[in-house]
């Protein structure tokens, strides 16, 4: 049942995820990732997120677990969902893709070049202004890893500030990449 993606987004979201995707290819390319998969997560990454009202419920229709987190902040679950909703309705049945959208939202500590690449790219795409996001960008020039972990940096104080749950997936994600850095 193959559907058209931009007939399943608004537009300023379709537009976002075509930056997205074209980051994603290039930070694919520079850091060995396969840039079409990278390309293709890229594009679809957010095609549950305007179905936000809906997202506990078709977690349960897909059987994702979920928690008190995502109960209170349901566009948590967007990703997982998502990664669903491209095996159903586009019919990409890609284990990597799947993972990098899954992943996406909030990162996880097992995270493949690809994933962190879609996660890279959707964090800072190229329309954001914001000097921590620039940053980030040319963080991202050297370094994948540091660039996740000055995005995690930046984004942590702003969620805190608003009041925000953290995932318990972002702060794993930020532990793993410094203990690795610092191995390496």
């Amino acid at each position: 049942m193959k559907i058209e993606y931009q007939k399943c987004v608004p537009q300023e979201l379709f537009e976002h995820n075509i930056r997205a995707s074209k980051l994603a290819e290039e930070l694919a390319e520079r850091f060995g990732a396969d840039s079409k998969k990278a390309k293709i997560a890229g594009l679809i990454h957010d095609v549950a997120f305007p179905r936000t009202g809906e997202l506990l419920k078709l977690a349960d229709k897909y059987g994702i677990p979920y928690g008190e987190i995502e109960k209170q902040a349901p566009i948590l679950l967007h990703g997982p969902v998502g990664a669903e909703i491209t095996k159903e309705l586009f019919e990409i049945d890609d284990t990597e893709i799947y993972s990098a959208i899954y992943k996406h939202t909030t990162g996880a500590e097992e995270m493949s070049i690809l994933d962190k690449v879609v996660f890279l790219a959707d964090k800072s795409e190229p329309a954001s202004n914001d000097p921590d996001v620039k940053k980030t960008r040319q963080l991202s020039e050297r370094s994948l890893d540091k660039a996740i972990i000055n995005y995690i940096d930046h984004i942590i104080p702003l969620q805190l500030e608003k009041g925000f749950l953290i995932h318990l997936d972002l702060i794993a994600m930020r532990n793993k990449l410094l203990l690795e850095l610092k191995e390496s």
